[in-house]
């Protein structure tokens, strides 16, 4: 069953049957699909994530047709389909008692911003054996003399109605559109229209052949958000006879369907993360042992810096799992500071990018989604950082920080040079402030910032402290180094974590199933926490309320990391001596 015809009438049958994973899992992927493979109502999937929202829109969910050479009636179904199943010797009655309107939404999806190489490639592997197999039913192929009528007028129509109107007069004209050009003409036109993808980072949709798809939402529970990642299973619409329609839904600048693939989605799964651990079980059967080798790899990249790899571990599993007006509990900023620094002759003595750069290279390895923004005083003056809206397309323009939950944001601040900020650049750095802090992001919708949560992990590269605020400052320690060194170490790195695939696997697995664990104090430790805070205070005054919510996030994560939904004394002992080393260390590196 490869379209929408396979299923007439049993559309039920079809979302059960899709909903298992080995039917789903042979669904060919558009985004990796040649559009020469690609036909009108084939059941297609499309993962991405939801970019913009559109208003409800009227369909035919039922509609009667009569036959104008028998007068014969029948009834037909306008669900999962654009068009409308009326042969040229049919017309349909829409004044008929029968018939049925119903609302539909539609959502804009594009590929998931920030999605890895090693996300994509996986799905491209699925993808092609998906495509190899495809059969073409002769009965579902499209073919030029097909008519294609959505549940607004198609193009031929058009053509039609002007002529009916040469006929009629031109008071006929008042409540219609006239077409002046050839339908060929028309077609050609529309799929040049040039193809706004409303993508921030556009080289890493160079090797995606569909980045983006319109979906038809008909699931009146289904309840989508911004930014969602989601996978869809639906009806591909691609013909460009619908070409112009979408205009009437009051969005006017979206491409044809034929270079914008419409989806009716039979059924929508929205996704914790773009890679689906395969055994949960196990992972958390092998947590200690897993965490042991992440460490032993991340201390490496960190120049040996044992106490470093501690807290980006805990740092690459944070999420946020609490908010209470202001307070963001579970968020983790880092900042890295005394990156090594270039020995390279150079006219001028500046921080090396080197390192910066390599460090993000290789955790693009390990996490689903990251996003690098180098924070020179060009880009920040420059950055459209924040989505705004567009009334008169009525869309929503994105920007850098349209990102999914859980997206690992990592600011390089080693190429900043003095200079002078404009107001572009004073807008970047106050939302980037505000999103570390926060975890919410203000979108600009003209006359009113719309706030928009957000769960992303930051982790701030630097020479000395940064400019932007951070939940845990650290100094890098590490023995006199060179660039060839340090070349050559993440290129042993990455050799191991591309030629040991099962054990980057585990790696990336366990990163994903343990930082979405449920996790609970109990009493008798909470009571320990309660005495050593107030030992604390009474040692050191300036220890504040922040100092004891950063603990508890280091014993959540910790706990987390090796397995456990429960803190344990131990565990609390270990976050806490963590924490006295990371202090003494950046007291020692005061100037």
């Amino acid at each position: 069953m490869q379209c929408r015809k396979d299923f007439a009438g049993k559309i039920d049958q079809c979302k059960d049957i899709i909903k298992d994973a080995e039917v789903w899992n042979k669904i060919p992927v558009i985004n990796y699909t040649p559009k020469e493979l690609l036909f009108q109502d084939q059941l297609v999937l499309f993962r991405g994530m939801v970019q913009d929202m559109f208003s409800p829109v009227l369909y035919l969910a039922q509609y009667e047709v009569k036959n104008q050479e028998t007068g014969e009636t029948s009834l037909k179904q306008g669900n999962f389909t654009d068009s409308l199943d009326c042969k040229d010797n049919e017309e349909v009655i829409l004044e008929s008692s029968a018939t049925i309107y119903k609302e539909r939404n539609s959502v804009y999806v594009t590929t998931v911003p920030g999605s890895n190489d090693w996300i994509e490639e996986a799905i491209r592997k699925r993808n092609f054996a998906n495509i190899q197999h495809l059969q073409f039913s002769c009965a579902c192929k499209p073919t030029s003399s097909q008519p294609v009528s959505g549940n607004k007028r198609t193009l031929d129509e058009d053509v039609k109605m002007e002529e009916d109107c040469d006929e009629n007069g031109p008071e006929c004209t008042s409540n219609k559109r006239v077409c002046k050009e050839n339908l060929a003409d028309v077609k050609q036109k529309a799929e040049e229209k040039p193809c706004e993808h409303n993508f921030p980072m556009l080289e890493r949709t160079i090797k995606i052949m569909h980045p983006n798809a319109l979906i038809n939402l008909y699931d009146e529970d289904l309840k989508l958000k911004i930014n969602d990642i989601i996978e869809v299973a639906g009806f591909l619409s691609c013909d460009s006879t619908s070409a112009d329609g979408d205009a009437e839904d009051g969005v006017e600048d979206l491409p044809p369907a034929s270079v914008l693939p419409r989806i009716n989605a039979v059924h929508v799964r929205v996704l914790r993360s773009p890679h689906n651990p395969a055994d949960e079980s196990e992972v958390l059967r092998c947590a200690e042992t897993t965490r042991a080798e992440l460490h032993s790899l991340l201390s490496k990249v960190l120049l040996d810096d044992n106490l470093a790899a501690d807290y980006l571990l805990l740092h690459l599993l944070s999420t946020v799992f609490q908010r209470k007006d202001a307070l963001v509990l579970g968020k983790f900023c880092l900042n890295l500071t005394n990156l090594p620094k270039d020995n390279t002759p150079s006219t001028v003595d500046t921080p090396s990018r080197q390192y910066s750069k390599l460090l993000y290279t290789f955790l693009t390895k390990l996490v689903p989604t990251s996003t690098f923004l180098s924070m020179s005083l060009g880009n920040l003056n420059t950055f459209k950082l924040v989505p705004s809206k567009n009334y008169e397309k009525n869309r929503l323009q994105t920007g850098w920080l349209q990102i999914p939950k859980n997206t690992h944001l990592v600011l390089d601040e080693t190429d900043m040079q003095a200079g002078k900020l404009n107001d572009t650049g004073v807008r970047n750095v106050r939302t980037l402030s505000e999103l570390i802090n926060f975890q919410k992001v203000d979108y600009d919708f003209q006359f009113y910032p719309v706030e928009f949560p957000m769960d992303v992990r930051v982790l701030i590269l630097s020479e000395g402290k940064s400019i932007f605020p951070s939940d845990f400052r650290l100094s890098l320690d590490y023995a006199e180094t060179t660039s060839e060194y340090i070349a050559e170490l993440f290129a042993e790195a990455n050799r191991f974590v591309e030629r040991q695939s099962s054990a980057t696997d585990k790696l990336r697995d366990y990163l994903i199933t343990v930082a979405n664990l449920a996790y609970e104090f109990s009493d008798d430790v909470e009571t320990k926490i309660t005495e050593d805070f107030v030992k604390m205070r009474r040692e050191r005054q300036e220890t504040s309320s922040q100092d004891l919510h950063n603990l508890l996030v280091l014993a959540r994560l910790f706990s987390l990391s090796r397995g456990c939904t429960t803190l344990s004394k131990e565990t609390w002992e270990i976050v806490q001596d963590m924490e006295e080393q990371r202090r003494l260390r950046m007291e020692k590196k005061r100037p």
